[in-house]
């Protein structure tokens, strides 16, 4: 159970330096001890495509459920060299820390995982175990360094390279020293494992504020949208969104410009996340000062007009880094009349409640709003923007949507697509609002596998505008 330091005499050549010979001797069981903190950990060689290529035992099991998570694919299939993900759990009251380093020369990652509640128990023994090793390697520069100083700086050399192989767990290192001037280095090299310890608990605090920071800005976000239905004299409103992550691409809202006449705006920036909410902020503020403005009659300006401002507004922001697609809805209740601007978005579609209706081409019980046709918001500060006008009929039902619909993913990369989404539309049309949200949910989430509310792909925005019947309905969300 003890270990020994010994120093001979080697002899040396002539007219040159004296030769020494250190020797370290550890008992068998230190040395086993110390092995079995590695052997503890479940390790495997894992192939691009997650198949177990190798394994230590009783790893192969728990590595297996482990890799069937989607977020540890796509943590795996991200370009970061290596990664962790914590509270991993396979299987009921199991809970894992997963380590993964990508072997780019041999195609394969290097895959490591620990029981929670043993991940700071071991940070705490490769503690110990760094002081040791520090206290050890101190003694033995020190010892050398009255026998050979003028060797000290290239012993030492030595020492730290050591010191940073036993930092990563190789505990099999023999070290050489012979050295003075590096004394600083040792102990940096050393006191960098007590860092990485000291930046995993910065990095948990970290991210415990990030998600407050996001659950903050989610709320900020859900006062830009109307959560009742909108009833005015000649129309309704209903609206339904439900985003990917805390913060959504998605926005819409109807403001009124004047008795009888309202503007309904649907927008969807690119991508989704913190930069997606930006955007959508900039167009919740823009369309409401222009609102107000409209309303009090210091301002008038036509759909495509405020479009091609809305532009130029992100076009300066963002520098055309961002950007969003928007449809804008002027109703004119009095004159019976829809003018609308398409910016790169997805045609709306207007239901006539008669079948019959000589406005229907055949075989199609809905009309495409698609003769405003102009690009994205937010790439050409000078881009020129179209209207289109429609006359509507009473009881008339206009939908305004999003593409997360139509590009929701089925399991096996099955997209839900247009056709799907425009029956259920067709089937539905003219009933309430929120029953209309609740089958297309419903289909949704049949499509889909599992419940929506879990779908992080894109988000989803429905807009039912009813013409000429205003209706009294209950509060709506999403619950199906």
């Amino acid at each position: 159970g003890k270990w020994f330091l010994s120093l001979k005499r080697g002899g040396g050549v002539e007219g040159g330096e004296d030769r020494y010979l250190l020797s370290l001797i550890l008992p068998k069981d230190y040395l086993i001890s110390a092995l079995n903190i590695t052997a503890a950990k479940k390790i495997a060689f894992v192939s691009q495509d997650f198949k177990i290529i190798g394994h230590n035992n009783n790893s192969k099991d728990i590595i297996s459920n482990i890799l069937q998570e989607k977020n540890i694919k796509d943590l795996m299939a991200r370009d970061f060299g290596s990664g962790f993900l914590e509270d991993v759990k396979p299987r009921k009251d199991e809970s894992y820390y997963f380590f993964y380093r990508k072997i780019p020369a041999f195609n394969f990652h290097l895959v490591m995982v620990q029981e929670s509640d043993k991940v700071y128990a071991a940070l705490f023994r490769l503690i110990e175990n760094a002081v040791d090793w520090s206290i050890l390697i101190l003694l033995i520069a020190g010892f050398l360094s009255f026998i050979a100083s003028q060797n000290v700086v290239k012993n030492l050399t030595s020492v730290i390279e050591t010191t940073k192989l036993i930092a990563r767990g190789d505990f099999s290192v023999l070290t050489k020293t012979k050295g003075q001037v590096e004394i600083e280095a040792l102990g940096n090299a050393v006191n960098s494992m007590t860092v990485k310890i000291r930046d995993l608990l910065v990095a948990e605090q970290d991210k415990n504020r990030l998600q407050q920071e996001m659950l903050t800005t989610q709320t900020v976000q859900s006062s830009f949208f109307n959560d009742v239905p909108l009833e005015h004299t000649g129309f309704s409103v209903s609206g339904f969104n439900q985003s990917a992550t805390e913060c959504g691409g998605d926005w819409w809202g109807e403001f009124k410009v004047s008795e009888g006449v309202h503007q309904v705006y649907l927008a969807d920036a690119t991508g989704h996340g913190t930069p997606a909410s930006l955007v959508t902020a900039i167009i919740f503020a823009f369309s409401h000062t222009i609102q107000g403005l409209a309303e009090k009659g210091l301002l008038t300006l036509s759909p495509s007009e405020i479009v091609r401002r809305l532009n130029q507004v992100l076009c300066s922001a963002h520098k055309g880094k961002l950007s969003a697609t928007m449809v804008l809805m002027h109703i004119d209740a009095n004159k019976k009349e829809i003018t609308y601007v398409n910016a790169g978005h997805c045609p709306s579609m207007l239901f006539p409640k008669d079948k019959t209706d000589s406005r229907l081409r055949k075989k199609r019980d809905f009309l495409m709003l698609s003769q405003s046709r102009n690009g994205v918001l937010g790439l050409d500060k000078d881009a020129v923007f179209k209207e289109a006008k429609i006359a509507y009929k009473p009881k008339d039902q206009v939908f305004v949507f999003t593409d997360g619909y139509i590009e929701l993913p089925s399991p096996e990369g099955e997209l839900f697509g247009f056709r799907r989404f425009s029956k259920i539309l067709a089937k539905n049309a003219h009933k309430p609002a929120k029953e209309i949200n609740s089958e297309l949910m419903k289909s949704c989430q049949a499509h889909f596998g599992e419940d929506i509310r879990n779908m992080d792909d894109d988000d989803i925005t429905l807009v039912v505008i009813d013409l000429d019947e205003p209706r009294k309905t209950p509060k709506m969300d999403l619950a199906l």
